[in-house]
């Protein structure tokens, strides 16, 4: 129990000194906005083909 104790100042400390390294609200933040990104990026995307597949037909029945 002992060491325990002995041990937790330097787990505590080691903590602090991760969370300081990661910063955990700004990289949620960064993570939500990446994640924003890829959705328009997506969308962007399924929009390009739709409009491809509809360029192809409409040059089709020309």
């Amino acid at each position: 129990m002992l060491e325990l104790l002995a041990i937790c100042p330097r787990v505590l400390k080691v903590m602090k000194l991760v969370n300081n390294l990661v910063k955990t609200p700004q990289m949620v933040a960064k993570m939500q906005e990446f994640s924003e990104e890829m959705i328009k990026a997506r969308v962007i995307e399924e929009i390009v083909a739709l409009n491809s597949e509809i360029t192809d037909e409409t040059a089709a029945q020309l």
